[in-house]
């Protein structure tokens, strides 16, 4: 595909907007592409739905052994560090390899010690993110 060889044209910026207040929260800005195939484009890594701060608090609170976190048994990273993680599905490409359109959008999030359950992601998203 056209992508493949300059991938780094594609740069895509992607917000959720709350249906009930018409605020928006960042998922990700300026976006490159991360990997290709006939069926996905996975995007870079987004930014994240807390504030700096709150990041920070979640990161003190993770150490915690009463949380459950474990992260002081990984390997010496103690980072929280939330992230969201898009990725374009259903491509449609042009005979010429130009991607015409997509059907699906799958947004998740990715900390530095795997991904997050769904409940976790909506809790994040309405209690900690940075809606304006």
């Amino acid at each position: 595909h056209t992508l493949e060889e300059d991938d780094d044209r594609l740069r895509v910026s992607v917000m959720l907007k709350r249906v009930s207040d018409g605020k928006l929260l960042v998922i990700g800005d300026n976006l490159g592409v991360e990997d290709i195939s006939d069926e996905e484009i996975d995007l870079e890594m987004g930014s994240s739905p807390v504030s700096e701060m709150t990041d920070r608090v979640l990161t003190v609170i993770a150490h915690e052994p009463l949380m459950g976190c474990g992260l002081d048994r990984n390997c010496g990273d103690h980072r929280f560090d939330l992230r969201h993680k898009v990725v374009l599905s259903g491509l449609s490409w042009s005979e010429g390899g130009e991607l015409l359109a997509f059907d699906r959008i799958r947004i998740g999030m990715f900390g530095h010690h795997g991904d997050l359950r769904i409940s976790t992601i909506m809790a994040a998203w309405e209690h900690l993110g940075q809606w304006s």
